[in-house]
Order: C-alpha cells, then structure tokens, then sequence
C-alpha cells in the first residue's frame, strides 16, 4: 500500500509538472468581442517575452497573414465562406508556443462583416455612400457614424452605439466610411484638405469640428469615431474621437470608462430623441 501511495503521488507529481511545462504565456490580444473560437478581427501579437525577441508564424497564411515590421507584428485576417482552423507559433529562444484559432465564416451582412464586434445580426446600421451622406444636410433628423474598420476604437465603440441606441429605442444610425476622403493634399504649395472632405466640414458648424496641424498649417478635421447628430441640415451635438484617456490598441475601456461613455452617449442620443419630437 505504503508503495502504490508513493507511486500514486510520484505520478500525480509529473503529471502537475507537464501541465505546468505545457501552460502557454498569452503571447497575443484578441479583437474586442472576439474569443480563439470566434476570431474575426486583427489578433495583435507580442514582440518580446522575457526580454527575448518573438518569431512568430502562422500554419496558414491565406487566413492569417502574419507581417513584420521594425519592432512590431500585425496579423491581416482572411475571412471567407466556411470556418477555419489556425495555429500561431511563438518561438522565444529554443522554446516554442503554440494558439490555435478559429477564423469565423462571412456573412452576407456588409456592415457586420466590416464591424463584427458589433455582436448583432439585427443592428441598426446603415451603410451610405457620399451623396447620401451630404443629402443628410439637407433636411431629417439622423443619428451619423463617421469612421472606418481599421480604426480600433471604432471597432469597440460601434459595439456601444448599437447597444444603446436600441436600448433607448433608436431604429437607425447612418454609417459612412470616410477614411478615403479624410485626408490632405498640397495645392500651390499649401496643405488643404480633400476637396471631398472639405465639402463635407463646410456642412458642419466650427463648434462641432476638432482640428489637426499639417506642417504648420493648422486644418479643420473630424477624428474617428465621430457620431453627429443632424437636425434639419444642421449639427446640433456630436461624440468626437476616442473617450478621454481610452487607449483602443492597449485594451478595452476600464469599468469607470465605460460608466461615463455610456452616459455621454445617452445624452447624444436624447439629444437626437428630443429632435424628432
């Protein structure tokens, strides 16, 4: 008996020691809202662990794409008609990691499949194109979301925007994205803004537009996110830009942060409740 103890505890003992050799560091950070069965978004990964630099490679490319550049990795997911399976490879000195993931099939939702981490097949979004969104100015009450997919915290706050305006019984918000107009050109030696983006801020009241200095030349702009509210061709409140002190590529909104988005948004969204009446 005395032996057969001894061997029980000799053999729960190795078994403890493969489990402790066989655990993983978490070497990656996942999407918000995605799970490694659920993967949708960009997986950011790891440089260094312990001082030591990472290699990192993916069992197949064609779903996730693993780039390097300088001190940095970023992963391009590829998403398509059926679920796949991935594994990533982390290898730190002689040792090596490994995750397994899997990549979630398209929809045949646009919107969602540009902003999964809305987590709602029946959203209240609407995709506009350009002429639809300068038609917002002309007449109507409508709740519009400036942004673009690979904005990090346009992918958390959509989340939020949906969730909220259903809550408080908001049939639908207008969604443009405006990455493509949202920048700079020089003309005659001046930095000005694309004359599409231009049209667009000079629809806009100054007291809803933040700005931005290109080479000493400071220009109106809009940061994404940026949620206006339009009231009869005119802005009359608006949520611009990432939440004071949220760091969307560090990680999600700590508790206190989302109280007071979620609140801040409430009253976006009253105001534009308030309009319709």
């Amino acid at each position: 008996m005395r032996n057969k103890a001894l061997l029980l505890i000799l053999v729960s003992g190795f078994i403890l020691l493969l489990t402790a050799c066989g655990s993983a560091p978490k070497l990656y950070r996942l999407a918000f809202n995605d799970t490694n069965q659920n993967v949708r978004g960009t997986i950011r990964l790891d440089y260094t662990y312990k001082d030591e630099n990472i290699i990192w490679t993916s069992s197949d490319d064609s779903i996730i794409e693993i780039h390097h550049n300088n001190n940095t990795y970023s992963t391009k997911i590829k998403r398509g008609s059926t679920s796949k399976e991935v594994t990533l490879t982390a290898s730190v000195g002689s040792k090596e990691y490994h995750y397994d993931f899997v990549v979630s099939a398209q929809g045949s939702d646009t919107f969602y499949n540009l902003y999964p981490s809305v987590n709602d097949q029946n959203h209240i979004f609407e995709i506009i194109n350009y002429d639809e969104l300068l038609g917002l100015f002309d007449s109507g009450t409508y709740v519009l979301y400036l942004g673009f997919p690979s904005c990090p915290w346009c992918i958390e706050y959509t989340y939020y925007y949906n969730l909220i305006a259903k809550e408080l019984g908001i049939e639908m918000i207008k969604y443009y994205d405006f990455k493509s107009i949202r920048v700079t050109e020089e003309v005659e030696g001046e930095v000005v803004l694309n004359a599409q983006f231009q049209a667009l801020v000079d629809l806009i009241d100054p007291k809803y537009l933040s700005s931005r200095t290109f080479d000493d030349t400071t220009l109106p702009w809009l940061f994404a996110p940026t949620l206006l509210i339009i009231s009869e061709g005119e802005v009359i409140d608006w949520l611009p830009g990432a939440f004071d002190g949220h760091i969307a590529a560090e990680g999600p909104m700590t508790g206190i942060q989302l109280k007071e988005f979620q609140s801040t948004l409430e009253t976006r969204f009253q105001t534009y409740l308030n309009a319709l009446n």
